[in-house]
């Protein structure tokens, strides 16, 4: 899944399968007042998949671009490099017109 922003904020959310889109849906995001970008530890339980092959659980670290417009979040984007979330962020900040305000 993908998503489409537009400097209009007229956005989709992409359903896609080996890198072609199947459909798309509107995707309902408030405008944002400010992004961020954080790190976060994530915990997967070995209920399923290959995780249950290696053992109890995998852990791991991610970062996290998230859009903010008063007290509501909507989570945009998620890689494991801090150096890719920051060019993100900063290309997201860039077009849209808004900051990019630190976590603590």
């Amino acid at each position: 899944m993908t998503f489409e922003i537009g400097r209009d904020f007229n956005n989709y959310k992409h359903f896609k399968l080996f890198g072609f889109t199947l459909f798309k849906s509107k995707l309902s995001v408030a405008y944002p007042d400010y992004v961020i970008v954080f790190s976060a530890k994530y915990k997967q339980g070995a209920e399923w998949g290959s995780v249950a092959a290696m053992g109890k659980e995998r852990k791991g670290d991610n970062f996290i671009i998230k859009f903010f417009r008063g007290n509501k979040d909507f989570t945009v984007y998620r890689t494991s490099s801090l150096e890719q979330a920051k060019e993100k962020a900063l290309a997201l900040s860039e077009f849209l017109g808004v900051e990019i305000r630190s976590k603590n």
